[in-house]
């Protein structure tokens, strides 16, 4: 039996080295490059990206990305967004400004240190979190441990305008706690409450039937919908750096 084990192990990695060296062959290919195009990322960005998958071990932590070549690796291959590479976005916009402040609501188990620790000295006008939520017997739930979330969703609390701006691509039920989580940010950050605030939610879930949404006069228009099952991540990082460095344009995307 252990002789039929270390085959099939040896199978396997025959197969794992196999299409990894097709894979280096692959990128070593010539291609033609429009003349007119500009390619972005820059091609020295993707072979840096490469090098990072290919010659540093899959479990290092890396300072710069503060993640692991594997977290790194299944966002090319499954092209699903994780808690760090969302981490890692909001990190890249709190160093670019000091307006808003982002995080990943998850993540965050202490608010009043986290607040204490990084927003003691400037109060942000706004708060933009990352938002892990998932369905567990028929109800809309914040992500755990324990209840694993499989959707990402954006919400922003905007002081100046004593708002909360919920939007969930697929037009789902607000999550169970998520309010209360952000009036534990609103008190540590602004001391004070936010159950005076108003609730703006983009996509109204009384229009979602069978998992699908259709937008109607009191959903945000220009809000995307998401149509497909893997692209909420990505929509949401997009959304945090537009309602981070273009506050007004976030505005209009979601007004009525």
């Amino acid at each position: 039996m252990s002789n039929l084990q270390d085959m099939i192990k040896m199978h396997y990695a025959r197969d794992t080295q196999r299409a990894v060296e097709a894979e280096l062959n692959w990128f070593a290919e010539s291609y033609l490059k429009p003349a007119t195009v500009t390619v972005y990322p820059p091609e020295s960005s993707i072979r840096e990206f490469q090098d990072l998958l290919y010659e540093k071990p899959f479990d290092e932590m890396l300072p710069s990305y503060n993640m692991t070549p594997e977290a790194m690796a299944k966002l090319c291959v499954t092209r699903w967004v994780s808690s760090d590479h969302l981490m890692w976005m909001a990190a890249v916009l709190n160093n670019e400004q000091s307006n808003t402040f982002c995080c990943v609501l998850n993540a965050v188990n202490d608010v009043e240190r986290l607040a204490a620790r990084k927003l003691q000295s400037h109060q942000p006008n706004s708060l933009v979190f990352f938002v892990n939520v998932g369905i567990s017997s028929g109800r809309v739930v914040l992500g755990t441990p324990t209840i694993r979330g499989n959707h990402w969703t954006l919400c922003q609390v905007h002081h100046d305008n004593k708002a909360i701006v919920y939007a969930d691509t697929l037009g789902w039920q607000v999550p169970e706690g998520l309010l209360n989580k952000v009036n534990y940010f609103v008190n540590a950050v602004y001391k004070e409450d936010a159950t005076g605030y108003e609730m703006v939610i983009c996509h109204n879930p009384q229009f979602t039937v069978g998992g699908k949404h259709s937008c109607r006069s009191s959903c945000a228009m220009n809000y995307p919908v998401q149509t497909c099952s893997s692209v909420c991540g990505v929509i949401s990082m997009v959304m945090a750096a537009v309602a981070t460095h273009k506050p007004d344009l976030f505005l209009e995307m979601i007004s009525r």
